[in-house]
């Protein structure tokens, strides 16, 4: 692990601020996400945080969680990899390629999956190529044969070895051929000065972290968090950079999926996330129904319309037949700021 890395003083702006140290509730919502695992606690565990108004508060709280990410050697998705590439070349073969739908509507042909698998390869040492997985790959055998789109009737086994290599279209991949395509590990530390930060992690992406975006969608949430602005002495990034999601920046490493609230659609192939963290209401609703097995955070502004916080309120309620009080990982917490109220459950 690096635990020498700059430590360079951040400063924090909003909204084209001056620049100034990080506000106190700034610190206490990074802090929140990065401590959210250490307590280690059996089940699953929801939190509520309400704000007195509206805050970039949820992609702090994950910017947090991402920073604790980085550490944790396990953190990435290596592992699991070949099993998407495979997935998807089998989704592809079995069910999308001879589909006779006009346009892809899962719930009408009933076949379980989530969008449409157009059998479409990049890898990260060729990436203007696209390849096609041909109907000769035996995904049993765990063997994928591509052919150049531009060339189908040219057939290619992909060895092994280099099945890292590829990605879906569309996906970030697995892992980043240098650290000038990855994350930049100083300004992640300058936010937790205790973090230890595992190198490899920069050039690795993870879904395990999942961002639920804003009830308006992902445009709204990207201009929210792109007021917010973090620096140091030699670099600057904006909040929206820093959470290093797919198409967000210039980094080819993604470390958190997003989920769009409005049309329940996840930007990359999510197995199982550790984490979901919710930005608002609707957001965070949506978010405990559709990730069952994941802990989730949610963040919403008090000043909401009485009836939506009727519903947050019911749905607390209902909660609590099957979850009581963390007071252990409360116990944990950064001390809190004024405004801001929280409600921690964990599975009875």
């Amino acid at each position: 692990m690096n635990s020498l890395m700059s430590r360079a003083k951040t400063y924090f702006s909003e909204d084209n601020g001056d620049w100034q140290s990080i506000p106190a509730w700034v610190n206490f919502l990074i802090r929140f996400g990065y401590c959210w695992k250490r307590s280690n606690p059996e089940g699953r565990r929801v939190a509520l945080m309400s704000m007195p108004c509206s805050t970039p508060g949820a992609g702090l709280i994950a910017l947090g969680a991402l920073i604790s990410d980085l550490g944790r050697i396990e953190a990435n998705d290596l592992d699991t990899h070949n099993d998407v590439i495979f997935d998807y070349a089998r989704q592809y073969l079995e069910y999308c390629k001879d589909c006779t739908l006009s346009k892809c509507d899962p719930k009408i042909k009933r076949c379980g999956f989530d969008s449409k698998s157009l059998g479409a390869i990049r890898s990260v040492r060729r990436k203007n190529i696209v390849y096609r997985v041909s109907e000769e790959t035996n995904c049993n055998e765990r063997k994928l044969i591509v052919c150049e789109n531009r060339n189908p009737s040219v057939k290619t086994e992909i060895d092994r070895k280099y099945l890292i290599n590829l990605y879906v279209d569309g996906e970030p991949p697995a892992v980043a051929l240098n650290a000038e395509t990855g994350l930049q590990g100083s300004v992640y530390q300058g936010l937790i000065e205790e973090a230890q930060i595992y190198p490899p992690n920069l050039r690795q992406s993870y879904s395990g972290l999942v961002l639920a975006g804003r009830a308006k969608g992902i445009s709204d949430t990207k201009n929210a968090y792109e007021a917010v602005h973090f620096s140091t002495e030699n670099e600057s990034y904006t909040l929206r950079e820093l959470l290093a999601i797919h198409g967000w920046s210039d980094s080819k490493v993604c470390r958190t999926a997003f989920f769009n609230a409005r049309t329940k659609d996840i930007a990359q192939t999510v197995t199982q996330p550790r984490l979901v963290v919710a930005d608002g209401d609707s957001s965070f609703l949506k978010s405990v129904d559709t990730f069952r097995k994941s802990d989730v955070i949610g963040v919403l502004d008090r000043s909401l319309d009485r009836d939506r916080l009727e519903v947050i309120g019911q749905k607390i309620s209902a909660l609590k037949s099957w979850y009581e009080p963390d007071k252990e990982f409360q116990a944990v917490l950064p001390f809190p700021v004024p405004g801001i109220s929280i409600t921690i459950l964990k599975k009875s």
